[in-house]
């Protein structure tokens, strides 16, 4: 096997690698401006909001428990649990920006910090799917199993890499 047939293979996956983080950020910037939008954005506007997107969706689809549960979230969101929603949002967007800058800057420390972040977030995926199970959740549960898989094999990589021979 030739010098350029053994490196494809690691540059295909570490180009994967480089996606499925990128994708990462993408998730962590649109909940960090979602929870900011949440912050300031009026109850009522939030509340009515929710129902126009679940009603568009319960007409299609009368028994689609997920719009209707959302629906019934929507209708009972207080200031209060709004302003939690919009933190946490806030809160999780940026850890994983912040990791994901250090990913892909190839910090040492940054690929044992994001498994176990992502590693909780995944636990915690499926308490809730065991709970109340939800196919987006589920694919975005699956994702987010590919990424840790992806993160593992380049820290390993990078990790035999930098070891003194």
């Amino acid at each position: 096997m030739t010098e350029h047939e053994h490196r494809q293979p690691h540059h295909r996956a570490s180009r994967l690698f480089q996606a499925g983080v990128a994708l990462k950020g993408l998730q962590g910037l649109i909940e960090a401006a979602g929870g900011a939008v949440l912050l300031v954005a009026d109850n009522a506007a939030v509340r009515h909001l929710i129902q126009v997107v679940t009603q568009v969706e319960l007409n299609h689809n009368p028994r689609e428990a997920l719009a209707a549960y959302v629906l019934k979230l929507g209708q009972e969101l207080s200031l209060g649990t709004q302003h939690f929603y919009a933190l946490y949002f806030m809160a999780h967007g940026l850890v994983k920006l912040f990791l994901v800058a250090a990913l892909l800057r190839d910090r040492p420390w940054s690929y044992p910090a994001a498994l176990a972040m992502l590693s909780l977030f995944v636990l915690y995926q499926f308490v809730r799917l065991a709970g109340d199970w939800s196919w987006t959740l589920a694919l975005l549960t699956g994702i987010d199993l590919v990424v840790i898989g992806l993160i593992y094999w380049q820290y390993r990589t990078e990790r035999r890499e930098r070891a003194p021979a």
